[in-house]
């Protein structure tokens, strides 16, 4: 099974170990009588992802439209290690996009105000890409190298979204990542 089937990340049993002292535990407490109620009580609820009832409860929720499904798009720089965005249903998660211009590979300028202008214009590549629009947005998380550029990301933030901005959260980015100013993240919820 692929890494990124819709059964491979549903259900994800707990470890062997976690299963077997919360057995040992029971069954000193309580004698056999536990052991057939949590043998019982885990084949229920702790189902290896291999088992039928795992691919059986995977399919019911694709076919409600509840799978994950991975967004990629050229529009936008990505890479091996994280998904572009992610669609559940009618949910989508963008990953956090830097001002990378996904032509050339390099960041699009040294300002805030560029680099902000093609975060948010990576993003909503990705967001198109899986069937959103610019209404869908609900929520825009960003993360600043400089807390000093906040005036410079609020100028150029207010033109992608001029009337009716979406929720917004601002932070420091943690890493320093060599001439990044900005990352820029989005949820959408299409209708």
């Amino acid at each position: 099974m692929s890494r990124n089937s819709a059964s491979s990340v549903q259900y994800r049993p707990t470890s062997r170990v976690v299963r077997a002292v919360i057995y040992a535990r029971l069954t000193r407490i309580s004698g056999s009588r536990a052991r057939t109620s949590m043998s019982n009580w885990m084949a229920r609820f702790w189902t290896p992802k291999h088992d039928k009832t795992c691919v059986e409860r995977s399919v019911s929720r694709d076919d409600a439209g509840m799978g994950r499904q991975l967004i990629r798009t050229d529009l936008a720089p990505g890479s091996s290690l994280y998904s572009q965005g992610v669609r559940v249903g009618d949910h989508i998660c963008v990953s956090g996009m830097t001002g990378t211009d996904p032509a050339t590979g390099d960041l699009a300028g040294g300002t805030i105000q560029v680099q902000t202008r093609q975060a948010i214009a990576n993003c909503l590549a990705i967001l198109e890409a899986g069937g959103a629009g610019y209404d869908d947005i609900v929520e825009v998380g960003v993360l600043l190298t400089n807390p000093a550029d906040f005036a410079g990301l609020n100028e150029e933030y207010a033109r992608a979204f001029p009337t009716d901005p979406p929720a917004r959260y601002v932070a420091k980015l943690g890493v320093e990542l060599p001439g990044v100013l900005v990352s820029i993240r989005m949820t959408a919820i299409t209708s």
